[in-house]
């Protein structure tokens, strides 16, 4: 069984995706929401750079809102109620799935630990234990699942779909799962727009940022990037080198990536909002996201020792730049009247 009228569709990161697949499963007063509105309305654009916390024996650094934020901002913004449900143990997390799934036939999200997807290849498989997907059917003793990262719908067994909700280690999912109590008799997707921007200027250069966070933690990591050639030894400060770049490309769709979902979302919003200041903001971001996509080139030829090397300090001398693209930027962002 699969539940009827659920398409599935590829989009370029999985939060965003398992909401956006799912809200368009109900399509509410005959709307659809994309997965640029998702990320905008929900606040997704986001920096944090936090050393003392480690994260597989990395600093903690995160180019996007924390997992489950963006799903959280989205719903409080358009009125959408969602039940948020944990559990002790899988046999009771597996029975809240099937009543839901199976008796209510409704798409169901899980957070879910990447290494016991056996749907997703073995390169590709680590502890990463915030992947959202939505389970959409079951068939035996297998599950369906829309994984947004995947171009189609994949079975997995209940077996390592427990695995996966129990999965240990930093940001344990402990089964919690996802799904619509309510919804309006139609999306307010102005308002959304208009309160996600406010929420993601803040977080970028408001109060909210913080030493850490937003503009001021791209400048953080540009100053203690500075330093790494006397303070540590060189493997070590490649390796996190390399964690940054992973964490900026690969991980997650990725720090270039997330800024082209949001200058999509700022030109997309420049038409429901007829406001020309959008769709020019819209054109610095994508400058912005190639910005970080020269980064992590250069990056690239110190990490591997190929090409024309650049140093550390040529590397700090490129982030700070991006950080104050980026701090005129938001605060351009936040003088537009909307």
């Amino acid at each position: 069984m699969i539940l009827d009228n659920f398409k599935h569709e590829q989009y370029a990161h999985c939060e965003n995706g398992a909401i956006t697949n799912t809200l368009n499963y109900y399509c509410v007063g005959g709307q659809k929401i994309s997965e640029p509105m998702v990320f905008g309305i929900g606040a997704g654009m986001y920096f944090l750079y936090f050393p003392l916390m480690k994260i597989n024996n990395m600093p903690l650094l995160t180019y996007r809102n924390v997992p489950g934020f963006i799903l959280k901002n989205l719903c409080k913004s358009l009125n959408i109620k969602i039940r948020t449900r944990k559990f002790s143990t899988a046999v009771k997390a597996r029975l809240a799935l099937d009543e839901v799934l199976l008796q209510k036939q409704q798409p169901v999200m899980l957070r879910a630990g990447v290494y016991n997807l056996s749907y997703f290849p073995k390169a590709l498989r680590f502890n990463f234990n915030s992947h959202l997907i939505a389970v959409v059917g079951k068939e035996g003793d297998s599950y369906y699942i829309s994984d947004s990262v995947m171009g189609e719908l994949k079975q997995l067994s209940s077996d390592d779909l427990d695995l996966s909700r129990f999965a240990r280690g930093a940001f344990a999912p402990k089964g919690a799962m996802f799904y619509v109590e309510s919804l309006p008799k139609s999306l307010d997707l102005e308002h959304g727009i208009r309160t996600g921007i406010k929420k993601t200027c803040a977080n970028m250069v408001g109060a909210m940022a913080g030493p850490i966070k937003g503009v001021n933690g791209i400048k953080f990591l540009s100053r203690r990037m500075r330093t790494w050639e006397k303070t540590l030894k060189r493997s070590h400060a490649i390796a996190i080198l390399g964690h940054i770049m992973r964490t900026q490309e690969e991980i997650g769709t990725g720090g270039a990536g997330f800024r082209y979902i949001y200058a999509d979302f700022l030109s997309e919003s420049s038409k429901l909002l007829q406001n020309s200041s959008l769709d020019s903001l819209s054109k610095e971001m994508t400058l912005i996201g190639d910005a970080w996509r020269e980064f992590a080139c250069d990056a690239a030829k110190l990490f591997k020792e190929r090409g024309e090397i650049v140093s550390f300090a040529d590397l700090s001398d490129s982030l700070f730049k991006i950080a104050l693209k980026e701090e005129e930027f938001f605060n351009e962002l936040h003088k537009v009247k909307l």
